[in-house]
């Protein structure tokens, strides 16, 4: 039972849970784990992988690596195919792992315009629902 009790001096909150614990969100932005094509330019030729999850504020992706991966702070472009456009971003390389022939980097969006935010907030939003969905 959820009520309050505020019959005396102190107020007392019962609470009753209504279903599983779930992880909470402790960033500025909310992401999903969606996949999406993405491509970055780097050293003379073109990554290309999928997200593993993306937010407005950036996205981890699995890319094909060749040759030296990215430094940490490394500046890159992104392009993300958000299925209704492709949004092409400056972003900031923070921590990449080279799991064999594959790359997993994670990215910070840099300066990202308004327009291209709001596509990536709706993305991550259609995603999460779609995640709800099929939970159900």
């Amino acid at each position: 039972m959820t009520g309050l009790d505020d019959e005396g001096e102190d107020v007392l909150w019962n609470l009753t849970a209504t279903g599983p614990a779930e992880r909470s969100q402790r960033r500025r932005a909310v992401r999903a784990r969606v996949e999406v094509p993405v491509t970055m330019p780097w050293s003379d030729g073109m990554l290309s992988g999928h997200t593993v999850d993306l937010s407005e504020a950036g996205l981890r992706a699995l890319v094909d690596g060749w040759g030296l991966p990215p430094d940490n702070g490394a500046k890159i472009q992104v392009g993300v195919d958000l299925r209704e456009r492709t949004v092409h971003l400056r972003g900031e390389i923070v921590r990449q792992t080279v799991q064999g022939p594959r790359w997993l980097l994670s990215v910070r969006f840099l300066d990202v315009p308004e327009g291209d935010s709001d596509s990536l907030r709706r993305r991550v939003f259609q995603a999460l629902r779609e995640e709800r969905a099929a939970a159900e």
